[in-house]
């Protein structure tokens, strides 16, 4: 759950912990956090604008101490500060959040405004698709794929409103780019339970509902990168591997029912994958060259039309799918020999 409407109530927080929901809530600022926040030594770099930290602290009449996120942003000139200005310190004004998520608190702070700014896209796609088909039913549901009550909730919200999926697009993931040694395991086992877990677990639990229509569709989004092994990517693209061939066997046991089933394996697109992907501000950046990168369009594009003419796999783009096709050609000691020297040559940059 992510509230960002007002200040949490005492209630609010009872609520989410009798239940155990995962939540991420706007804080209320007191005397005491205050203090705390202002003599943090520790702090994160998200850009030159925004640092984040962390700090636990036991509310009074609270059983046990609860997280606390701080985000720190540096005042501009002509700036208007997004929020309420909470602790008065010159040059900075920071924010602050409750949270009961295990994720370090850069990934908390990108969950929180990742999530804002797609629900705000998909409001504004929703409107502009009631626009455009006045007579279609758009409907919106947002959770966390990776908490299997919260899965449960909407597939019961699902039978409650009587809303029958006849079309299924596994889509959600992330990535995380650098060296597999040196990186959060909190990240990694975030990144397994979106692309591999919540994506198998949806596809079950829908798998009936699916199979009950003449002919029904299932699109699992994967990616060039489960072709081969991929230093600096080494758990997204094992994950990515893990979709094609789970695409692969499940399409051949269907075969004979009315439920087709489509791999998506885009190359390098233009989206919000790159920024999620990179660990710090100061850490590389997943990069491509842009000659190469497909239009998020013609990705979408492409891959409906390999759903309807029920094609098994579907890599967008001439040149991406000329490449994996070369690829495909070069021994794996030739391929693991250029990828260690690649690797090399990066690491004494």
């Amino acid at each position: 759950m992510r509230a960002d409407s007002g200040f949490f109530q005492q209630q609010l927080l009872e609520f989410l912990h009798a239940r155990n929901l995962s939540y991420i809530v706007v804080a209320k600022m007191t005397y005491y956090l205050r203090r705390r926040c202002v003599g943090i030594k520790e702090w994160e770099a998200v850009d030159e604008n925004y640092a984040v930290a962390e700090l636990t602290h036991q509310i009074q009449g609270w059983p046990k101490a609860l997280r606390f996120v701080v985000v720190r942003e540096r005042v501009r000139e002509n700036k208007e500060t997004a929020g309420c200005k909470l602790i008065e310190v010159p040059g900075y004004t920071f924010r602050l959040w409750v949270t009961n998520r295990l994720e370090g608190p850069m990934e908390i702070w990108r969950a929180y405004n990742g999530r804002a700014c797609v629900e705000q896209r998909i409001e504004e796609l929703k409107a502009e698709l009631g626009r455009a088909f006045p007579s279609l039913n758009v409907f919106v549901y947002g959770l966390d794929l990776r908490d299997e009550q919260a899965t449960d909730q909407f597939l019961a919200w699902l039978a409650e409103n009587n809303l029958r999926v006849n079309f299924l697009i596994n889509n959600a993931g992330h990535g995380d780019y650098g060296d597999f040694s040196s990186g959060d395991w909190e990240r990694f086992d975030s990144m397994i339970a979106l692309n591999v877990t919540a994506l198998t677990r949806l596809t079950h639990r829908l798998l009936p509902t699916l199979k009950s229509f003449e002919t029904s569709s299932i699109l699992n989004v994967s990616s060039i990168a489960g072709f081969m092994p991929m230093p600096q990517l080494a758990v997204y693209a094992a994950t990515k591997a893990y979709v094609t061939s789970f695409s692969e066997a499940l399409r051949i046991e269907l075969r004979n029912t009315g439920v087709s089933v489509t791999t998506l394996c885009p190359g390098p697109v233009s989206t919000e994958f790159g920024d999620v992907a990179q660990r710090d501000a100061s850490s590389d950046r997943v990069t491509a060259p842009g000659f190469f990168k497909v239009p998020v369009e013609q990705v979408a594009g492409e891959a409906l039309d390999a759903v309807m003419r029920d094609q098994a796999r579907v890599i967008p783009g001439w040149k991406v799918f000329l490449g994996v096709a070369l690829l495909s050609l070069v021994p794996m000691a030739i391929l693991r020999f250029g990828l260690a020297q690649w690797n090399q040559s990066r690491e004494e940059k």
